[in-house]
């Protein structure tokens, strides 16, 4: 992803304001696709951690 889409556009708007929206959007954007593509591997470590969790406390 080289930009942001319109909906990640928004969400940073309103967090951040638009200036640092336009003038940091390359590094966001990447950071976006870092986090999205980092996700399922989080849920499915995450997963494992709540079931062994619950064996542990049953």
């Amino acid at each position: 992803m080289s930009a942001l889409s319109s909906g990640d556009l928004a969400v940073v708007e309103e967090l951040l304001g638009a200036e640092i929206a336009r003038q940091d959007a390359p590094a966001i954007a990447a950071a976006i696709t870092d986090l999205r593509a980092g996700l399922p591997e989080f849920r499915a470590i995450s997963a494992e951690l709540l079931r062994a969790e619950e064996a542990t406390d049953a």
